[in-house]
């Protein structure tokens, strides 16, 4: 893969109205992102019984993966990168496994990436759900929706 240059607009024409809520998308996804990581570790633990659990479960996956590479993950520095604090030291080889492990994580990483589904993607995933789910009965549920 090569990297391409890409253009930079920049600002000063744009309606401020549109910038802010552009500004308040950022801060809501961050939240949003951060809430799912959070929920995740709380909830994360390795083996059965006493096995680890939480923040020292996931330092220990992720040092598994970085401590090879000369990058250690502790469990007091990954607690400290998912607090709102000024200096925020979250690593961003660490999302990829956090993605991984955890399909909300996943879909607020693609979601940003892609932005919103269309009418038409939705529509299909909801169909695929519905199949998936209640598989006998799928295409009489599907049919009766088409006729309303």
């Amino acid at each position: 893969m090569v990297a391409v240059a890409k253009q930079i607009v920049m600002g000063g024409l744009e309606d401020p109205q549109e910038v802010e809520e552009r500004l308040k998308a950022h801060r809501v996804w961050r939240a949003q992102l951060w809430g799912a990581l959070r929920v995740f570790v709380a909830g994360y633990s390795v083996g059965t019984g006493l096995g680890q659990k939480g923040y020292n479960a996931c330092a220990a996956e992720l040092d598994r993966i970085w401590g090879p590479e000369g990058r250690p993950v502790s469990a007091s520095q990954l607690r400290a990168a998912l607090e709102d604090s000024e200096r925020n030291n979250f690593r961003l080889e660490w999302i990829d496994w956090f993605a991984a492990m955890d399909s909300d994580i996943a879909a607020i990483m693609a979601h940003r990436a892609r932005g919103p589904k269309s009418d038409k993607e939705e529509l299909e995933d909801l169909r695929a759900e519905v199949r998936e789910t209640y598989p006998k009965h799928s295409e009489q549920v599907i049919r009766r929706a088409r006729a309303r």
